[in-house]
């Protein structure tokens, strides 16, 4: 079987099992098939990769990395949260009710709290995130960049995963007050922006693990963005503001795998 139907058949089948589930979901949405459906990326990917060729050491991204790289992986998605943040206090008046964040109590010092939660959240997050990477990170991008090229490839993955999301989205669990131009337009332009960062961090690592950090990281702070922040303006404004901005900053790394050597045009992705 070629590449190109090769990576076809799997985005076909992950997008069809995640619709399936979305649509018998409808808008009940629980942490437990939320999670479910985060992980039917990467057991799509793990059934591709045993029935395709023989498994070897570090299939599908799951390799150690350095700890700089996890450094960065926290690093870009909290940069960019700030950018958004204080873009919105200034253009939108938005403010985040940082108090509706209920802390992990394990103590009475504030503090001590605060460094807990931020680390359960985090690994349990990133934890759930590692479903979606071994899929698009781990098993497609490889393919998507052999097919297409790096730039092409990388765009399309980010179109498919920001379609993936399509019924969750749909619902307004993420874009409320613009569900539909969210689910049409801006997740699959947020997913592209959000595919070029993953997809540095995972070429430069050689491992899935930063790209799921990055995204479970995302994720929380989307919460504190779409869902605990007061503004005033137009919602589909203020979404747009955030989306261009996760544009901007995956523009900046397009170019970082562009500058790459070697350059990153023959399925070069050493995570797949």
């Amino acid at each position: 079987m070629s590449l190109k139907r090769t990576i076809v058949y799997y985005l076909g089948i992950t997008l069809g099992i995640t619709f399936i589930m979305q649509a018998v979901i409808g808008a009940a949405y629980t942490p437990a098939n939320i999670i479910l459906m985060m992980w039917v990326p990467g057991l799509a990917a793990v059934v591709f990769t045993l029935f395709g060729k023989a498994p070897r050491p570090g299939m599908l991204g799951l390799r150690f990395c350095r700890p700089y790289d996890l450094i960065m992986a926290a690093a870009i998605p909290a940069l960019t949260f700030v950018i958004t943040t204080a873009g919105s206090a200034l253009l939108f008046e938005g403010s985040i009710r940082w108090g509706d964040y209920k802390l992990i109590a394990v103590t009475d010092s504030f503090t001590l709290n605060l460094l807990v939660t931020i680390l359960v959240v985090v690994a349990k997050s990133s934890l759930f995130a590692l479903g979606e990477e071994l899929g698009w990170r781990g098993y497609a991008q490889s393919r998507m960049i052999a097919s297409f090229g790096s730039v092409k490839g990388i765009v399309i993955l980010g179109v498919v995963w920001g379609y993936w999301h399509f019924g969750v989205t749909l619902t307004g669990a993420t874009f409320k007050g613009a569900p539909l131009l969210g689910a049409l337009v801006l997740m699959p332009l947020a997913c592209i922006g959000m595919s070029f960062i993953f997809a540095w961090l995972t070429l430069k690592s050689g491992s899935v693990w930063p790209a799921a950090v990055a995204h479970g990281i995302t994720n929380i702070l989307f919460d504190f963005s779409f869902l605990l922040t007061d503004y005033k303006g137009s919602a589909a404004l203020y979404y747009t503001w955030i989306v261009a901005v996760m544009l901007l900053v995956g523009g900046i790394f397009m170019c970082l795998i562009q500058r790459m050597r070697p350059p990153v045009t023959e399925g070069t992705n050493s995570a797949a």
